[in-house]
């Protein structure tokens, strides 16, 4: 594949990503559902069901007593991730995020006793891709292809900064 032609693919991905991104986190904002007993109900599910044991803790300790809190988090985060990878702003710092973030799903609603590890990687491909996706937008800088990040990296490319 020719070098233009990778970065429009490159583009063109982390375009859509963050069209997704926008859509998931908008509808959480939108109404206050998801933050109001939405998130409550998927998180007594995913302790009692689905979390890796070692992230049950985290879940029922950190986020499940302050879900409400977590619910506008999750909105305003998924928001953010998905303006900063349309814009192409940013692009770097977001990925961290989003990594993070698809990271704490799948560790989250994943894991089912005795099965293969096969198993527990197709039952995670809806957050393994997008995690990889992030990673490859952070180390292509993926912004600086018909994006924001490209004018930012020139106005300030002496300081070591995500762009």
């Amino acid at each position: 594949m020719e070098r233009g032609a990778g970065r429009k693919t490159l583009v063109f991905c982390r375009i859509i990503l963050g069209a997704f991104f926008l859509f998931f986190g908008q509808y959480k904002l939108a109404t206050p559902a998801f933050a109001n007993g939405g998130l409550q109900h998927y998180l007594h599910s995913f302790i009692k069901d689905s979390a890796y044991p070692f992230f049950r803790p985290v879940l029922q300790s950190l986020v499940l007593p302050h879900a409400s809190f977590f619910g506008y988090f999750v909105g305003v985060s998924e928001t953010l991730i998905g303006l900063s990878l349309v814009l192409g702003a940013g692009v770097g710092l977001a990925s961290i995020f989003g990594f993070i973030y698809m990271m704490a799903l799948a560790f989250s609603t994943g894991y089912q006793p005795h099965w293969p590890l096969w198993r527990y990687l197709g039952a995670n491909l809806e957050h393994f891709c997008p995690a990889l996706l992030f990673l490859i937008f952070l180390s292509a800088h993926a912004g600086r292809t018909w994006g924001l990040d490209s004018f930012l990296h020139k106005r300030f490319s002496a300081r070591k900064i995500l762009f």
